[in-house]
């Protein structure tokens, strides 16, 4: 176990939403993003941290800017 900077991730088998985004005024496909925030731990090779508190968000697949936050269970709920 180690403590590091994880980067955000989007959420595998997830449904994705049309939505305009308010950056770069696309309207298309958003996808549900997970940003891990505050202190993560997790295993040395591991892609994701297996502790810590995570933030979602519809994200913009173009610009990548985030439009809507989530919460846990809209977030999950929208997966296939």
């Amino acid at each position: 176990m180690f403590i590091k900077d994880f980067r955000g991730w989007r959420l595998e088998n997830s449904r994705t939403v049309t939505d305009s985004c308010a950056n770069c005024h696309n309207s298309g496909e958003h996808f549900v993003y997970v940003a891990p925030v505050g202190f993560q731990m997790g295993v040395i090779f591991s892609r994701k941290p297996l502790l810590g508190a995570k933030k979602y968000f519809l994200a913009c697949p173009v610009c990548g800017h985030f439009s809507k936050e989530l919460s846990r269970e809209q977030a999950l709920a929208m997966r296939r």
